[in-house]
């Protein structure tokens, strides 16, 4: 409604003046309605659409997955997916609010994380005895909760939010048993989907590059479990996400 008032309000001007005069000033005139449209643009959009790009790094203790030698149990192999990388996007809704908003989000997350560990000892007759475990995660996950935003000018803006999260996961688990003194070796390959959820906190930033564009970064910490069959242990992602976004506001 501003920019239709200024547009009359310049146009009415215009006609009143003579047209030499009129000329004078293209310009000045061109930025007015240019940043008056800017202002009203920037205060409307409330609606955020990221499109993220992002690391983890997990406790130990969660992603942690042990295998013990076929031959003797005494050697075994571990190890933690404690890095999985992530692609994915949200949308946060607004529901109240102008520069401080309450509003609902929801998104979506896949990631990938893949670890190899080898383990050997020395057994009574002299020879290796060594196992050796891979694992290789696919996760999928939707989330949704609450957020607030704060727009702080027309370029910079602070979002957080918290809710729940929902997982769908593919482990490949891939070990190998050796035993130099009985001639003992063995692989085998372990395939299973898993399912669990979890809850997660977050918080970020955007930077406007224009009236719609943007980028973004973002921290959320996450706590969740998916459950896998016996013999794959669960994993239970607990720790810290970092994500780089590109943002359209609308």
């Amino acid at each position: 409604m501003r920019l239709e008032i200024l547009l009359g309000a310049l146009l009415l001007s215009g006609l009143t003046c003579l047209g030499s005069v009129a000329n004078a000033h293209p310009t000045e005139k061109t930025r007015s309605t240019a940043t008056a449209g800017e202002e009203e643009a920037v205060e409307s959009s409330g609606h955020v659409i990221h499109v993220l790009a992002g690391i983890a790094d997990y406790d130990d203790d969660g992603m942690s997955f042990t295998h013990d030698n076929a031959v003797d149990p005494s050697v075994s192999a571990s190890n933690e997916l404690t890095t999985v990388g992530y692609l994915g996007a949200s949308r946060q809704i607004p529901m109240v609010g102008e520069h401080l908003q309450f509003g609902f989000e929801a998104g979506s997350l896949f990631g990938y994380g893949s670890e190899n560990e080898t383990e050997s000892a020395t057994g009574g007759g002299g020879g290796k005895t060594s196992t050796y475990i891979s694992n290789k995660l696919i996760s999928g996950e939707i989330f949704g909760g609450g957020f607030v935003g704060a727009q702080l000018g027309q370029r910079v803006r602070l979002h957080a939010g918290a809710g729940a999260v929902g997982y769908v996961g593919w482990m490949s688990q891939v070990t190998k048993d050796r035993d130099e003194d009985t001639d003992f070796y063995k692989k085998k390959t372990r395939k299973d989907v898993g399912f669990g959820y979890g809850w997660y906190a977050r918080t970020g930033i955007d930077f406007l590059i224009d009236n719609h564009n943007g980028i973004g970064l973002s921290v959320r910490y996450v706590d969740g479990k998916i459950n896998f069959s016996d013999p794959i242990d669960d994993a239970e992602p607990e720790g810290t996400q970092f994500f780089l976004s590109y943002l359209y506001a609308f």
